[in-house]
């Protein structure tokens, strides 16, 4: 083996803490805040932008308003129970 130089030596640390230096810059950029903010906004306006998310959507824009209907249906309908019930507790309905 042949002996190495402290000037070999030198260059051999120089020239991985330049490849550290590169690899902890580039770890850096995949993980900033801000970056990884706006790629999850992208996926998702792309996904909701395809014909997968319009049918989600719309499927979930469904599902209210059934639930909406639903809640005001039964509103009423235990209106209705309950305003019987006052009037018959009452006597003010006739049987």
């Amino acid at each position: 083996m042949a002996e190495r130089t402290p000037a070999d030596i030198q260059r051999d640390i120089d020239r991985t803490r330049d490849a550290l230096a590169g690899t902890l810059d580039q770890i850096a950029v995949r993980v900033n805040p801000k970056r990884l903010v706006d790629s999850g906004k992208e996926q998702v306006q792309g996904f909701f932008e395809s014909p997968k998310g319009k049918a989600v959507i719309a499927g979930a824009g469904a599902l209210l308003v059934l639930l909406i209907g639903r809640r005001v249906a039964l509103s009423k309908r235990n209106k209705r129970e309950r305003d019987l019930e006052l009037l018959t507790r009452y006597g003010l309905l006739d049987n």
